[in-house]
């Protein structure tokens, strides 16, 4: 039997999903990655996922987009403690580098709120920025992709996360 696990991102994303599509290349056969898109979502389907995995960009001043902002209300009153959630956000830190891949800190904060368990962290290592919302032990709590910005490195540092999430995961 295949491990689901449910990876949130916006259709309004391109890019985030562009990072779906080539994320599932990097995963065993024995696990599907079921998108769930919040712009059609009331987030009800997620109760059923012991494993999640949130896409999101990080907009102007370290904000998240507005359509998370929207659906983010729709699943407040869930519990995230049973589950284990891994993050990845899109940024830039040549042009925004005091608030890079903030969307990590934003999301993360508010789930832990909620009891999630937020796996898949990343050394600050091998990224040049000013500052970025919730580091935690000089860590990103998830993985920041350069995408326009990294060209094909953004997609070596997604299979290293992708392996580590999976044992982060216990799958």
């Amino acid at each position: 039997m295949k491990t689901k696990i449910a990876v949130l991102t916006s259709s309004q994303g391109k890019n985030t999903q562009k990072v779906v599509e080539k994320l599932k290349e990097f995963m065993p056969k024995s696990i599907t990655l079921d998108s769930v898109d919040i712009d059609n979502s009331d987030g009800s389907e997620l109760k059923k996922y012991k494993h999640l995995i949130m896409g999101v960009s990080t907009w102007f001043d370290g904000e998240i987009p507005y359509y998370w902002d929207e659906f983010l209300p729709s699943i407040e009153d869930q519990s995230f403690k049973s589950k284990k959630v891994a993050i990845y956000s899109l940024g830039d830190s040549k042009n925004y580098p005091d608030n890079f891949c903030d969307a990590i800190g934003i999301l993360s904060e508010w789930l832990e709120k909620r009891g999630a368990k937020i796996i898949g962290y990343v050394p600050i290592d091998n990224y040049i920025f000013d500052t970025s919302y919730y580091l935690d032990n000089e860590q990103f709590k998830g993985l920041p992709i350069e995408y326009k910005v990294d060209g094909s490195d953004w997609e070596k540092k997604l299979a290293n996360w992708s392996k580590q999430i999976i044992k982060e995961f216990n799958l």
